[in-house]
């Protein structure tokens, strides 16, 4: 049995205990050689009562969060070890809040369960609390089993034992609880490292990839790069190096199947993937590296030398050798097999040492495929019918892709500081396909040449732009309403929101809408969209380039979409 159900278990054989022994009691009184027991069968109830109001009081504490709402936990409540107490996500959000304690909380539960079975069984009481008089042979011989279980060994061996578990599960429970907050302080701070290294990647890639020398062919001028969005895995090993991680971007490349100018009018779509990492020859594993040694280890988990070892020498143990890129164009009319690493891609610019290897994907490339921007679905959602609007969980899905992707990405070039839903694109990446695949959105086109420079896209904002102290954030807020109703902003404006400036009128209805996202998505949703729009940030200056405003962006924003998502998916965690 898991640890929750152990725990209904547990919860539902005090009232049997209590049951019984004051059944007993009442029997006792009617036989004149058992009133002397009385007293002791008396403290009995009164001890085993008191460690339930002990237990109900650990419980109590052990719940916060774990159950959703009071009429859930009456419900637990009012059926001790009922089918309630089944429910397996009660039972992954115990194994989180108590981590490592799990085990021997569960062994803690048993003890008392066995103790209080045994009791039972040495008063004559059965499962349902009923005491077995029908058994009995004779007075004489109930007599001499109650001075048995009245014995002090037997008071001290299950009262006692009672009392150490049930002590144990308090300090444990109370622990944990204190402990909760620090833990979850230092998975949001890997979170953060891993972000600023992502961060690093992605405008390493738009470098090389994008705004580069990689592309020496002809038709230069004619490629295209889409990068997917992603919610970015988190390690899950913290020993581990983060410079040393490898971390994958997929990009949708326009390309032409030739190298020859006259077939500019035939572009060819195709998707690759790009491995990126920082060379290894300018950082190392520390051989002193806290994160690797932490004192006296007696069974140290064994560490996946795939995630601990540079993907040069990957390839090297393998067998294979990566090369420089000279041209992809080249490259890629060159190679045909997928998922093989056939170069890498070398960043060196400003002291930069990122390596990005390039393989194809596993995608079919077509020379025409379909795309539609999110902006696009949404609008047409509302002229067509319910069958074509987005699910609720594909936008919930979508919502924390965008807040993650925004953090990641902000700053590298790759999105625009005021995007839209119209920036964000859907690929039928496969023959005959019809509609396009919601779960893996795309940024909007990029050009692939040595003049590309970032360009914000938006005319110099007037006075009322100042308000807004991130323009990136700002658009993630719009976007996330567009996604609460299925509708764009044009569509949600009304009379009341309209002004000669778009911007304005954006404004308008944002502001106009946002108590009704608290309705439509609940509250978590609704303080997500309204950091977003009014940034209550506590810094000087709202920039996603401070490792400060990561961390508050992070906490704020992704994080509670990312539960939110995680509720309504059943899988939720301790907050």
């Amino acid at each position: 049995m898991s640890g929750f159900e152990v725990a209904g278990v547990l919860l539902a054989v005090f009232p049997i205990a209590i049951n019984g022994i004051s059944q007993f009691i009442e029997g006792a009184e009617t036989i004149k050689h058992w009133r002397r027991y009385r007293i002791k069968l008396e403290n009995y109830a009164a001890v085993v009562e008191s460690h339930k109001v002990y237990y109900l009081d650990t419980l109590d504490e052990l719940l916060i969060d774990i159950i959703e709402s009071e009429d859930d936990v009456a419900t637990l409540l009012d059926d001790p070890g009922g089918s309630a107490w089944l429910n397996p996500k009660y039972d992954q959000r115990l194994r989180r809040r108590l981590g490592r304690s799990y085990d021997v909380y569960l062994r803690n539960l048993k003890s008392m369960v066995d103790a209080m079975n045994t009791l039972c069984n040495k008063l004559g009481v059965s499962v349902t609390g009923k005491v077995l008089w029908s058994a009995y042979s004779s007075v004489e011989t109930e007599l001499k089993r109650l001075k048995v279980t009245l014995s002090k060994s037997i008071y001290d061996n299950l009262l006692n034992s009672i009392d150490k578990a049930n002590k144990d599960l308090r300090d444990i429970t109370h622990q944990n609880r204190y402990l909760e907050p620090i833990r979850e302080k230092k998975r949001s701070r890997r979170h953060i490292e891993d972000l600023q290294l992502i961060r690093k990647h992605a405008a390493s890639l738009y470098r090389v990839l994008v705004a580069g020398k990689a592309w020496k062919c002809p038709c230069r001028n004619s490629h295209m790069a889409s990068l997917r969005l992603e919610s970015r895995p988190q390690r899950t090993d913290s020993r581990l190096p983060s410079t040393h991680t490898i971390y994958t971007f997929r990009v949708v490349l326009s390309t032409n199947p030739s190298l020859k100018p006259t077939d500019h009018n035939f572009p060819r779509w195709q998707e690759v993937e790009l491995r990126s990492h920082i060379d290894p020859s300018e950082v190392d594993i520390p051989t002193n590296d806290s994160r690797l040694v932490k004192g006296v280890r007696f069974a140290p988990d064994p560490i996946d030398l795939a995630k601990v070892l540079p993907i040069s020498q990957q390839l090297s143990g393998a067998g294979l050798t990566a090369e420089t890129i000279a041209d992809i164009c080249t490259t890629l009319h060159r190679v045909q097999k997928t998922n093989e690493i056939v170069g890498y891609l070398a960043d060196e610019t400003n002291g930069n040492h990122h390596k990005h290897y390039l393989c194809r994907a596993n995608t079919i490339p077509v020379d025409e495929p379909q795309s539609e921007s999110l902006g696009e679905i949404l609008a047409r959602s509302q002229h067509v019918s319910a069958s074509f609007s987005l699910l609720r969980r594909e936008r919930l899905e979508l919502a924390v892709i965008l807040a993650s992707s925004v953090l990641q990405l902000d700053g590298s070039c790759w999105i625009e500081p005021r995007w839209s839903s119209y920036d964000v694109l859907f690929y039928n990446k496969a023959h005959g396909a019809s509609t396009p695949y919601y779960r893996y959105p795309y940024l909007l086109w990029k050009q692939c040449s040595l003049d590309t420079h970032p360009s914000s896209g938006y005319s110099t904002p007037g006075p009322i732009d100042r308000t807004i102290r991130s323009d990136v954030l700002f658009a993630l807020g719009l976007t996330l309403i567009e996604l609460c109703f299925g509708a764009t902003m044009e569509n949600l404006r009304t009379a009341e929101d309209d002004d000669p400036n778009t911007f304005i009128a954006k404004l308008n209805t944002a502001h106009r809408l946002l108590n009704l996202v608290y309705r439509e998505m609940g509250d978590v949703y609704g303080d997500v969209v309204r950091r977003c729009l009014l940034q209550p940030f506590d810094v000087r200056e709202l920039s996603l380039d401070n490792e400060d405003v990561q961390q508050q962006v992070y906490d704020g924003i992704v994080a509670p979409l990312t539960d939110a998502l995680n509720d309504f998916l059943g899988m939720s965690k301790i907050r």
